[in-house]
């Protein structure tokens, strides 16, 4: 009877499952653990189901998707699978977006402004494979226009069609290690809804007036139709602030001005409060196996810190905006952390010797303060994201209460309608409110609407985040795996009683060093001083304190790594040696 059960259960899932997720569902108890386990091997012996890498996926012999683990990328689709994310879109979707992009959809007139003789561009990542924002600016003797425009994907993309109940399922595009899984079909995003250079695309504009000084003084939102001038790199954005490369003139000339503004806005958010957390992030290329080939720092030089300010300049004045307005609305909130959480933050920087001043307030000015005392050091990684943690999560909400990290008195996500339905939302409200405003009963259903979308929104964003997350530190330990014998330089990220995570320089990737590893001596835990103290040597292990460590261990399956303090040993041994990369 058990034996049918786990085969019923396996094709009603249709997918891979842990055997202990199928115990669960199952609700088996007590002796059928035994039974369980035995029924299990015996229909791997039977070919029913098959057990891969030792990580108890059992895979039903009948599923046809179900991966051989030999491909490259079967790691990864076992995540995306374990988050219950999309692989593909149904046949009836792709055909509407084939269908919405067929024809001459270009208009212009009816509010829809015409800025194709606009010198207007995108700036994005090499790799890139499609660009939904694109900006000009204009000089003026007391200051500046910048646009924003963003690819008009709520054209495309009406309520009701098939198109939006899959952004609605979806809620947010997924960048994987390996992959993308998109909110909306190609057709749509690499497509009608990429700001292609040389090609004429529909757009959402917000034009945003700044004084001498980067303070906003107006918001201009409409309907327009762009013919972006070009499409540049990074890199190439970067080479022409420098004064090199070889650009349009007139492109060259605006993405100079707008290098000046981009300071000018950068200066002002920091004056106000806006926290500068600078988290290092892994640029990781992979080979055709799905190997990494190549792991190091993502850049951030003055071109990402531009389209960074000049897209929130945009959500902000949109948020703005709508506070005005006083009509329902979508925002991204971001509260002040509680009194404890700011208190226990206090306390870790008195573990690092950076106390903040006696009777000094934990307001983001003072957090500011410290995260400049530790700019350039080696503890400044660490310091940001113990911070973070401190932090309260950012949310979507349809009441504003203003922005803590930002320092924003209201925030929206405007900017990325492709790959975020809080922003495609954004879109419809700014157009509708512009037409016709509800009332009476259809004011209350789109409010109680507005707060389930919010609410969804945040919950498909944290699945997609923690997928991510997975498929980076899945690569990461894969990578390690080559490695085990070999010293590194790391930092003491974490003090625990049973040991310490160290964060592995230039890896981005902790491992623990289990306190049973610490030889010689008894380490008692001092949790408010954030150290492990040898009773017998007094010899201390801190957070913050840069280590010498051995790797011995890394479980790709886990996604685990193992170290051992490093203890010097005669060359023979053959072992290598790396420093921070």
């Amino acid at each position: 009877m058990l034996k049918q059960r786990i085969i019923r259960h396996l094709k009603e899932a249709g997918r891979p499952k842990r055997a202990r997720d199928i115990r669960h569902e199952l609700k088996i108890r007590g002796r059928e653990h035994g039974i369980f386990t035995s029924l299990i091997k015996e229909l791997t012996r039977e070919g029913k189901i098959r057990r891969i890498e030792g990580n108890w996926y059992v895979h039903p012999s009948w599923a046809k998707d179900a991966p051989d683990s030999d491909e490259p990328g079967f790691d990864v689709t076992m995540i995306v699978r374990d988050a219950g994310l999309p692989e593909s879109f149904p046949e009836a979707v792709e055909a509407e977006a084939r269908e919405v992009s067929r024809g001459d959809f270009i208009e212009t007139g009816a509010g829809r402004i015409d800025l194709r003789d606009r010198v207007v561009f995108t700036i994005d990542p090499a790799e890139a494979r499609d660009f939904d924002d694109a900006v000009s600016i204009e000089v003026h003797d007391d200051g500046w226009t910048l646009g924003v425009h963003i690819a008009d994907v709520s054209h495309f993309v009406r309520p009701g069609s098939r198109l939006d109940a899959e952004a609605w399922t979806r809620g947010t595009s997924v960048y994987l290690v390996d992959r993308v899984l998109p909110m909306l079909p190609e057709e749509l995003s690499n497509n009608i809804c990429s700001l292609r250079p040389g090609e004429e695309r529909l757009t959402f504009s917000c034009f945003v007036r700044l004084d001498g000084r980067g303070k906003p003084i107006g918001t201009e939102l409409t309907d327009s139709v762009i013919r972006s001038r070009a499409r540049l790199t990074y890199e190439q954005a970067q080479q022409s602030l420098d004064g090199k490369g070889d650009l349009d003139r007139e492109v060259a000339e605006d993405l100079a001005e707008m290098g000046k503004l981009a300071r000018i806005l950068m200066r002002n958010r920091e004056e106000r409060g806006s926290l500068d957390l600078d988290l290092p992030e892994p640029s990781i290329q992979l080979d055709d196996e799905g190997n990494i080939t190549e792991l190091k720092p993502y850049p951030r030089h003055l071109s990402h810190r531009l389209v960074e300010e000049f897209m929130i300049l945009a959500n902000e004045a949109v948020a703005t905006w709508a506070v005005n307005l006083g009509l329902p609305f979508i925002y991204r909130v971001h509260d002040e952390p509680d009194r404890e959480q700011l208190e226990e933050f206090r306390h870790f920087l008195v573990a690092l010797s950076l106390p903040l001043p006696k009777g000094s307030r934990m307001t983001p000015a003072a957090l500011n303060e410290t995260l400049h005392r530790v700019k350039g050091s080696a503890v400044e990684p660490l310091v940001s994201r113990v911070l973070l943690r401190h932090l309260k999560q950012a949310e979507y909400r349809i009441e504003n209460s203003g922005h803590f990290g930002l320092a924003s008195r209201a925030y929206s996500h405007f900017t990325s309608p492709i790959r975020r339905y809080p922003d495609l939302i954004a879109h419809r409200l700014l157009r509708q409110y512009r037409d016709d405003v509800p009332t009476g009963k259809d004011m209350e259903e789109l409010e109680e609407w507005l707060t389930d979308a919010a609410k969804r929104s945040g919950e498909r964003e944290r699945i997609a985040l923690d997928a991510e997350r997975d498929s980076i530190r899945l690569k990461q330990v894969a990578y390690l795996e080559s490695f085990v014998g070999d010293t590194f330089d790391g930092l003491i990220t974490a003090v625990t009683e049973f040991g310490l995570f160290v964060e592995l320089q230039g890896l981005f990737v902790d491992g623990l060093i289990h306190v049973s590893e610490l030889a010689d001596d008894y380490f008692k835990f001092e949790p408010d001083r954030y150290r492990l103290t040898g009773q017998r040597t007094g010899r201390q292990f801190r957070l913050g304190e840069e280590i010498q460590v051995q790797l011995v261990r890394a479980d790709r399956v886990k996604r685990h790594v193992d170290l051992i303090p490093f203890v010097e040993e005669p060359e023979e041994n053959g072992r290598s040696r790396h420093g921070s990369q």
